[in-house]
């Protein structure tokens, strides 16, 4: 074979091999990412955030929430219903009890005493009660109202609580201690009145005083 020849053929095997090298690929090329996938994790399902709330759970349909305490739309209680928790008390009998006359007329504090009585109320659904003194006269409307109360509270409660309240601020858990007494004379048109009030009586000196006896509250 001539010089010339053998030139022409080694041109020939090295522009073949080149090619055979650089030829673009048919498939098109991985990208690395599965379709749809932005490849950031972890992948929105586009579904809104579940809320998983607090029992009682929430229902999540939107419009029936009300947006205020102690009121909710859940599964258990409907909106507009109590939810349990200490503290929460029924929303009419606050209302009911400023409107009631707390004060009773006397020649003397004993007469005037004779027209007050003592008032239970429950003042959560747990069961803790407030003893109020009243003019025996309230009790008329007074009676519905915690009647109307005692319904609103949900039961079972999940809780529990004894502790009676009384008009002075103290605190016991047992009825045979809240008594009942008059305080602030005042003139008025039927010539003395005086405030009733309850208090709690842990000694002997006040035992004497009326207690918790009949009436519409437990």
């Amino acid at each position: 074979m001539n010089r010339f020849a053998l030139g022409v053929l080694s041109l020939f095997l090295v522009g073949g091999a080149v090619g055979a090298c650089s030829g673009t690929n048919g498939g098109g090329g991985d990208t690395g990412m599965t379709a749809g996938d932005t490849g950031t994790s972890p992948v929105d399902t586009g579904a809104p955030a579940v809320d998983t709330g607090v029992l009682p759970v929430d229902t999540g349909v939107p419009g029936t929430d009300s947006g205020s305490t102690p009121t909710d739309a859940n599964v258990l209680y409907p909106d507009g219903a109590l939810m349990c928790a200490a503290g929460v008390e029924c929303t009419n009998y606050a209302a009911a009890l400023a409107a009631a006359p707390r004060d009773a007329a006397g020649d003397t504090p004993d007469a005037a005493l004779a027209n007050c009585v003592i008032q239970m109320h429950q003042s959560d659904c747990c069961g803790a009660m407030d003893a109020n003194g009243i003019n025996h006269g309230a009790r008329t409307t007074l009676c519905p109202a915690e009647a109307s109360c005692a319904a609103m509270y949900p039961t079972p409660a999940g809780c529990s609580d004894n502790t009676i309240t009384t008009d002075t601020g103290e605190t016991t858990t047992v009825m045979a201690n809240v008594r009942l007494r008059v305080v602030d004379p005042t003139s008025c048109t039927f010539g003395t009145c005086y405030t009733c009030e309850t208090f709690v009586c842990t000694s002997d000196p006040c035992r004497s005083a009326p207690g918790i006896a009949g009436g519409c509250g437990p």
